[in-house]
């Protein structure tokens, strides 16, 4: 924001200079029926400096004195879309009708070979005398003498200035068809539109392609051609800041409505430029704001787009984009404002609003709106990737988790399965050969519930993202409980928590190893103890029984202490175990929580 009020007062302290203007002199014909010969003998000017005759839509004299000069020049009248302007220059000895033009007259057929109205001057001076004219709008008619290199000058520069413009035009048009053809967004298709038509448009105000306009005849003058094309700007503005700007917008009320809006705002005067004869013909009374409706299509679309704009950025819907848009739009928005009240006579005709300060404004929206469409793309495509990581990371996560849960139901679930299975055999063998006895019935029993509990064990850290270390303190607890009354409990966890999969694997490591207590160790009493520090949590179980020596264990043949140290290697954990023949065994765990 700092950004664009630091271009709006920049812009505003250009408004300080006007255009400079040599003197002349105007008589105002009302009646439009004022000959030349009356001009002459009878006509009473009064002197002008501006050229500028504001909304007063009736004939004017215009009266320029040019002194003698050894050098060759030219007169040019700086508005390329009069309706009218017949020429007379009287010298010393010579008079000369250089007959009527106005803004659709072919460049060859005019006295000097340029799309303004230029006229030579004779090196020994004289007067001009110049009828002007415009049925609508501000009639200006604003000149220049240029001496001939002067003219070739200003005639190449502007001459390089377009074809500049129009090669940077042209390249980002067709860039963004490019990409349109490629990833068939529209708002690549709207932004080559919006290019090509102030493109076009732009030449056009210039006079540059008018004769071509008006010599085909292309529905309409090319004086409402140029306005037609404004507003097809707006429109496809409009339509890139609706794919682009507002990309993934709620659609609230208010902002279904500032739309619907916009769309009337440009829709209207476009519709009503092919009946302009209704405004000038048979609405005369009208004020003149609303003679003036059809014409500011450009503006008023321009504003809503602007508001469309602020609504992104406001609501955050893409404030990125919203920003660097307005960042670039803002020099032409201030341009499209100050140039219609210029047209109607409201503000005088400011050096800030000639024809380079135009292009300069175009130029900086055009380019710094594509770079803002790329640096869109550049954070778009960071953001597919990242998406495209995360997924991946998912899908990986989601593989280990059911490779944990698979090996988890294997180890558990599916060993008390074949325990259970074995058992129904082993009964109907009893059934049949020494019969059955309630014993075998109540072991199956528990080898079932015992199959129960593990896939419940499974499904309570499958169903939970994390588990707080008092949760799984009290499983191991109750587990152990279950398994022996000679167990003694020592401390407590909090609430910290931890990863459901980590908490699964500590309580089948404590499991297996209360299993191998109770089937190896004879009897013993059991030491459950439970530390926590600022780094982790520490898990010790001890027994007084049997006990073993670790040199002699044989891998192949201890699959349940294997097993434990595979569940422990997947863990952020430092784990041992100690044992020594006929001093018990210790199962230590320390869980790293700040890794």
């Amino acid at each position: 924001m700092r950004q664009i009020l630091t271009i709006l007062a920049l812009s505003v302290l250009c408004l300080l200079k006007t255009q400079a203007q040599e003197k002349a002199f105007f008589l105002r014909d009302t009646t439009g029926q004022i000959s030349f010969p009356e001009i002459l003998n009878n006509g009473h000017f009064e002197e002008q400096t501006d050229g500028d005759f504001g909304l007063d839509n009736v004939w004017h004299w215009l009266k320029i004195d040019v002194p003698p000069s050894h050098d060759d020049r030219v007169i040019l009248i700086e508005n390329s879309f009069l309706d009218e302007i017949h020429c007379y220059f009287k010298g010393p000895d010579t008079l000369i009708d250089f007959g009527e033009m106005f803004y659709g007259t072919p460049v060859s057929e005019r006295p000097i070979d340029h799309y303004q109205f230029g006229y030579p001057v004779p090196k020994s001076g004289g007067t001009y005398y110049l009828r002007v004219y415009r049925k609508f709008l501000k009639l200006a008619a604003p000149f220049k003498i240029y001496t001939a290199q002067e003219f070739r000058n200003e005639v190449s520069s502007k001459n390089k200035v377009y074809a500049g413009f129009t090669g940077i035009f042209a390249c980002v048009i067709l860039f963004s068809l490019i990409l349109f053809g490629i990833n068939r967004k529209w708002y690549y298709l709207f932004y080559s539109l919006y290019t090509f038509h102030i493109w076009l448009s732009t030449l056009l105000a210039e006079g540059s392609v008018v004769e071509y306009f008006h010599r085909y005849n292309l529905l309409f003058s090319s004086y409402n051609w140029r306005n037609m094309l404004n507003n097809l700007v707006v429109l496809w503005l409009f339509g890139f800041v609706n794919t682009f700007i507002l990309a993934g917008a709620k659609k609230t009320r208010f902002l279904k409505t500032l739309i619907a809006l916009s769309l009337i705002g440009i829709l209207v005067p476009l519709a009503l430029l092919p009946f302009e004869h209704l405004y000038i013909d048979h609405l005369k009374d009208l004020p003149a704001i609303l003679k003036f409706y059809p014409y500011s299509g450009f503006t008023v679309g321009t504003f809503f787009c602007f508001a469309l704009v602020a609504y992104s950025l406001i609501f955050k819907v893409q404030p990125f984009s919203a920003k660097i848009f307005l960042i670039g739009f803002t020099p032409l928005l201030i341009y499209s404002f100050l140039s219609p009240m210029r047209n109607i006579g409201v503000i005088p005709d400011y050096e800030w609003l000639s024809y380079k300060t135009r292009l300069a404004c175009i130029l900086f929206d055009v380019l710094f709106i594509f770079i803002g469409i790329a640096l869109q793309i550049r954070r778009l495509s960071k953001e597919k990737l990242r998406q495209t990581r995360l997924a991946l990371e998912a899908e990986l996560q989601l593989y280990k988790e059911k490779e944990r849960i698979s090996r988890d139901l294997h180890d558990n679930v599916g060993s008390q399965l074949t325990v259970v299975s074995t058992g129904i055999d082993r009964a109907l063998y009893l059934s049949e050969k020494e019969g059955f006895k309630k014993s075998n019935l109540e072991q199956l029993g528990e080898n079932v519930r015992s199959a129960i509990q593990s896939l419940r064990d499974s499904i309570w850290a499958t169903h939970s993202e994390k588990i707080t270390a008092n949760d799984l303190a009290l499983r191991i607890k109750n587990y152990l409980l279950k398994l022996s009354d000679q167990v003694t409990i020592n401390g407590q966890f909090s609430d910290k928590e931890i990863d459901a999969s980590h908490a699964l694997d500590i309580y089948r490591i404590f499991q297996e190893a209360a299993q191998n207590v109770i089937k190896h160790a004879g009897p013993a009493e059991i030491f459950l103890t439970f530390k926590e520090n600022l780094d982790g949590l520490s898990i010790y179980l001890k027994d007084t029984g049997n006990g073993f020596d670790p040199l002699s264990i044989d891998g192949d043949n201890h699959f349940g202490l294997e097993n434990m140290k595979a569940r422990a290697s997947q863990l952020p954990c430092n784990f041992s175990i100690k044992s020594e023949t006929g001093q018990g065994t210790e199962v230590i765990l320390h869980l790293n929580l700040k890794t």
